[in-house]
């Protein structure tokens, strides 16, 4: 797979122009007990996370 694919997957999926620009995707999830290696800094959910 493409590394470009994910942002044409973004665009299309947020319905955004031609000209439309996505400069990050950030993958969320619940941490699993041993994925954890380095410090972890916690935001407030609502900061972040935005349903459509």
């Amino acid at each position: 797979m493409s590394r470009n694919s994910g942002k044409h997957r973004v665009k299309k999926l947020l319905n955004l122009p031609g000209r439309g620009l996505v400069t990050m995707v950030l993958a969320a999830g619940r941490r699993a007990e041993n994925g954890v290696y380095n410090r972890q800094y916690r935001f407030d959910q609502s900061q972040l996370v935005h349903y459509l």
